[in-house]
């Protein structure tokens, strides 16, 4: 009689620790999220951010705000994403380049390839060359024979050091 006691007691014992009421966890996200871009106001980033968070904050439930974080060709805005709690609540809207490249030049106190993943792919863009319509060139060829008949005359804007544009177009100057 004893241990029938004892095992009865066992179960309902067990069976009470796995009844019992648990803490509820809010559902993700339960605040706003912070979308950081480590690149400057205006630019394509922000500009597809904008559009973006937007129509996410409608499907979330939440806020999603955009906190522009430029300076250190994009180093400062990801610095603070990649130490950022890890829990959901801050998100790095970047490109592959400036986050690839750059830690391949100086040290960074992250690891691109560790500290972050991918989520999504929001956009894919095409690099354009574009001039003025009475420029000496019309074609691309023809622009390189003008910029190595013309050195030091050839100037072109991008949107930072080691961004999409800036890395390829130092190469095509050499």
């Amino acid at each position: 009689m004893r241990r029938g006691t004892l095992i009865l007691a066992a179960v309902f014992a067990l069976a009470a620790a796995l009844l019992a009421p648990t803490p509820a966890r809010a559902a993700y996200p339960d605040r706003p999220i912070t979308l950081v871009i480590p690149l400057g106001a205006g630019g394509s980033h922000d500009l597809h951010a904008r559009g973006i968070t937007g129509i996410i904050s409608d499907i979330l439930g939440q806020p999603m705000i955009v906190k522009l974080m430029p300076g250190g060709a994009a180093m400062q805005g990801t610095t603070f994403a990649a130490q950022a709690k890890p829990d959901g609540y801050t998100i790095l809207f970047t490109h592959n380049g400036l986050d690839l490249l750059v830690p391949q030049t100086r040290k960074v106190p992250f690891n691109s390839l560790k500290d972050f993943k991918s989520i999504a792919r929001v956009n894919y863009g095409l690099n354009l060359f574009i001039t003025h319509k009475d420029a000496p060139f019309k074609t691309m060829k023809e622009f390189v024979e003008y910029a190595k008949k013309n050195p030091g005359k050839v100037n072109f804007g991008h949107s930072g050091v080691w961004g999409a544009i800036y890395t390829p177009a130092v190469q095509l100057m050499k």
